[in-house]
């Protein structure tokens, strides 16, 4: 009975450790909004571990790797337009962090992050003056991470989503 109580309390401790690893970074998105054939987009990256943490920090080449995800949902037939401003897909070789294209955050730190997007290039097009519910993904779990930092964040995460209206392409 003492044993089984012991694996049940390892387990117990083991599943809040999964749990608590999920919860290191939140990724919050702030805003989106329609210029002419653009959308901008911006979001944050904030440690909520108490440890300082290095977080790569994505950018255009992530979208071709399939590492960074922006997706627009819509409202009226859930079609799901990916933004994908490439004409080849990346191959996915091993992420080396340094201190170029990650930051390093301290307890409760943040890193906000801009973009511009063409209307252009999501597929399917964007239509008319729809609703979409957009979403943004990182995906680092399963890639190969090398690192210079002993703490880096290396899962998945979504963002919240945002209501965005299009505007037609002019």
């Amino acid at each position: 009975m003492k044993k089984v109580l012991i694996i049940i309390g390892l387990l117990f401790l083991f599943i809040l450790k999964i749990e608590s690893q999920e919860n290191l970074l939140s990724f919050n998105f702030l805003y989106v909004r329609s210029i002419k054939n653009e959308i901008k987009i911006k979001f944050e990256l904030c440690n909520q571990s108490d440890k300082d943490m290095a977080v790569y920090v994505p950018n255009y080449l992530d979208i071709c790797r399939n590492i960074f995800t922006i997706k627009f949902i819509s409202s009226k037939d859930s079609t799901i337009h990916i933004y994908f401003p490439c004409n080849w897909i990346a191959d996915l070789k091993p992420i080396k962090l340094n201190c170029r294209n990650c930051v390093v955050l301290s307890p409760m730190g943040k890193k906000v992050i801009s973009m511009k997007l063409l209307k252009k290039n999501f597929s399917p097009y964007l239509k008319g003056y729809n609703l979409y519910r957009v979403l943004l993904e990182i995906r680092l779990n399963g890639v190969n991470i090398e690192s210079i930092f002993n703490n880096y964040f290396h899962d998945d995460i979504i963002s919240n989503s945002l209501i965005y209206r299009n505007a037609s392409i002019r």
